[in-house]
């Protein structure tokens, strides 16, 4: 029997690991290292952290569902916002959180509390081993609880990624839908300053202007591009299709055209490779697969610079145009990017057109940066 393609996790679910890390915090913080937080740390820290823990088990599934009551001091926060960032992109599931009615709600957790609350009256407990012992042996019928054991490595710092937020935005595309053809791109909403924008107490609307997609000049040619990318493997295959209606650069009203790819990150180029050339054609046939090496953490981090080239036996080469494929990016390269990492070991193929330079936003290698054999994936 096939496993279902998503999977719920209920607040009991994980009740047991998140209410043993608050306990451990009423002990002695030095125990976890925390005797300099606030209190309002010590409680989420070791909350969200569990929750990750246990998202991360199921992390085979496509969509997760959590469940719990409207509690901002434990549920409803930026740092399980935060947490949920990071799940998302780490273990490439989409997370949903329901809510149920505002504050505190009665479950079964709450009697597991009473139990547990019964069970340690009138008895010393000095060190987390006696509370491990304790919680799992607090009823006296039935299996014992399933206590997660929580160390110092277990409880991750959530907080400091709020800043990083302020650099981060929404886009949304808006597209003209074609049920023959490829869809066709109206245009972009983009939503910067996230962390001033959202409310996590309450919905809010917006009412933004559709911008319109840079205007797509066809006159230098277009390009077809597959990507596939095998995330246990960390293997990025960048197959080479065709070219059509490239732009002539020789007198003979023909070009030799080959395709480079730059494989960039953190304003490094890390990798390029190149396809064979093909003589006097303006519509080239390449059928050639280029093999890149990425880790699945990075896979957020960088950019591919795709250059059509002119080859010439005699002076320097010349660019015909070139396209830039990327999560960073706005239009094309980016959503090509983003169906890649949702269809994992499938090819994806896309057209490009072809530009006379990069996309502005692209942080390209200086001088001093263009054979850096430094590489950006051991830097996290």
């Amino acid at each position: 029997m096939q496993k279902p393609a998503y999977c719920t996790i209920k607040e009991n679910s994980m009740f047991l690991i998140s209410l043993f890390s608050r306990w451990v915090g009423k002990l002695e913080n030095v125990t976890y290292g925390m005797r300099a937080l606030p209190n309002e740390v010590q409680m989420r820290w070791p909350v969200v952290s569990t929750i990750l823990s246990r998202i991360n088990s199921q992390k085979a599934y496509q969509t997760i569902n959590l469940y719990s009551d409207n509690c901002g001091g434990q549920n409803r926060n930026r740092i399980v916002f935060m947490m949920y960032s990071i799940a998302a992109k780490k273990f490439n599931v989409n997370i949903s959180h329901k809510f149920l009615e505002k504050g505190h709600t009665q479950n079964e957790n709450d009697s597991i509390h009473a139990l547990i609350e019964r069970s340690s009256k009138n008895k010393e407990i000095y060190t987390p081993d006696q509370w491990f012992a304790l919680v799992r042996w607090a009823k006296d019928t039935g299996n014992p609880y399933i206590v997660k054991e929580v160390s110092i490595e277990d409880i991750l710092d959530f907080k400091k990624l709020l800043a990083e937020l302020r650099q981060r935005y929404l886009q949304f595309s808006v597209y003209d839908f074609d049920r023959f053809s490829r869809h066709d791109l109206i245009g972009h909403v983009v939503l910067k300053g996230l962390l001033e924008s959202a409310d996590l107490h309450q919905e809010i609307e917006y009412t933004m202007n559709i911008l319109a997609p840079p205007q797509e000049k066809k006159d230098l040619g277009e390009l077809m591009l597959s990507l596939c990318y095998l995330p246990t493997a960390g293997r990025l295959t960048v197959t080479v299709i065709k070219g059509r209606n490239l732009k002539a650069m020789d007198i003979n009203g023909s070009s030799d055209p080959y395709v480079k790819i730059c494989l960039i990150c953190q304003g490094k180029r890390i990798k390029k490779k190149k396809t064979t050339v093909k003589k006097n054609t303006l519509s080239p046939v390449y059928n050639e697969a280029l093999v890149f090496d990425l880790p699945a953490e990075n896979v957020y981090d960088v950019t591919l610079l795709v250059k059509v080239i002119d080859y010439d036996l005699i002076g320097p080469n010349e660019l015909i145009g070139c396209t830039a494929i990327g999560s960073s990016l706005i239009g094309i390269g980016r959503d090509h990017w983003l169906e890649m990492l949702d269809n994992a070991r499938k090819p994806v193929a896309q057209w490009y057109p072809l530009n006379k330079s990069p996309p502005a936003n692209i942080n390209l290698p200086t001088n001093s940066q263009q054979n850096s054999t430094m590489n950006c994936f051991n830097m996290r």
